[in-house]
């Protein structure tokens, strides 16, 4: 619950978390897309207790960032970088933070930068941008691309060119945020959620479209957002298996970053099989605030999703 996630194009990671106390953990689980199954791995375990960070991975940088969280009451600014090639994790320097701590971030990414917005921090709302180079690793806020209002309990989803901030707590709507200009606007009413204020859902997606599963008000609705119309609709055959919010998604297409395509058709026995055409969606709560490890598998060419209980989460 409340989990990090990021991806290479071979396997997704899941960092941090709630623990029944309602604390942050600092475990992290490693799901093998070529074999569809999850495992511990404490190696790359957060050097601190850490829930509601915003994920982000970049498979050709060989890197993944999680950002903020809130491990106690208050909220943090820090970066914990996991470099896949080695599976090592580290804490970035002082020099590297968001420039307001904060948690409940959406995170979208150009193949050069991340950008972090939104959140709640200070105790408030937050409509805040702030942008990671990846050339070294610097942060710096970019007011053009602040929020058109302030969201909390969000997600990011996009492309190479745009990245895609909707709902929120009392929110429907859907921000656009242009990576070449650095600037962020509102989108139509099309674009809009069909459930109104949806919030703390989990975001999936490729280079044609992002697929947001779950969330508050609880529900296990998929909707695909379609990036050349930027229109969004429900999708029933891809809702999750259960009722639940704050899960994690993740995916070797997602951002529409480039990647090897598989050598054969689907299905494919090499380890790509899982990456570019199927995405996941781990653990979460449900209403009552139980804490789940169930893990869904949504199918890019179907639009289906299915339970995935040998990918199920450790604990």
């Amino acid at each position: 619950y409340a989990i990090g996630g990021v991806s290479s194009f071979t396997v997704g990671y899941f960092g941090g978390g709630t623990n029944p106390g309602g604390g942050g953990v600092n475990t992290m689980d490693k799901l093998t897309y070529s074999i569809d199954t999850t495992s511990a791995a404490p190696a790359i375990n957060f050097p601190e207790s850490t829930k509601g960070s915003a994920g982000i991975g970049n498979d050709p940088l060989d890197s993944g960032y999680f950002a903020g969280g809130a491990p106690s009451s208050s909220s943090k600014s820090y970066f914990f970088k996991l470099t896949f090639a080695t599976e090592t994790i580290s804490k970035l320097p002082s020099s590297t933070q968001l420039t307001a701590a904060r948690y409940g971030m959406a995170a979208s990414q150009s193949p050069s930068s991340a950008y972090f917005s939104g959140g709640l921090g200070a105790g408030s709302y937050r409509t805040i941008t702030d942008k990671l180079s990846y050339s070294d690793d610097t942060v710096s806020r970019i007011p053009g691309a602040d929020l058109t209002s302030e969201r909390f309990a969000v997600m990011g989803h996009g492309t190479t060119t745009a990245g895609y901030i909707g709902g929120g707590i009392g929110k429907s709507s859907t921000d656009k945020l242009t990576f070449s200009s650095e600037t962020t606007s509102l989108l139509p009413a099309s674009a809009n959620f069909s459930v109104p204020g949806r919030h703390k859902y989990a975001t999936t997606g490729n280079s044609s479209a992002g697929y947001l599963s779950g969330g508050n008000p609880t529900t296990n609705y998929t909707e695909k957002f379609v990036y050349s119309s930027e229109s969004q609709s429900y999708i029933p055959a891809a809702n999750l298996s259960s009722i639940r919010y704050h899960a994690a998604g993740v995916g070797g297409r997602q951002y529409g970053l480039s990647f090897n395509s598989p050598p054969t058709e689907i299905p494919s026995p090499q380890v790509f099989q899982s990456s570019p055409n199927n995405a996941f969606n781990l653990g979460g709560a449900t209403p009552g605030i139980d804490y789940v490890s169930t893990v869904d598998k949504f199918t890019y060419t179907t639009e289906t999703s299915v339970a995935a209980p040998g990918s199920n989460l450790t604990v």
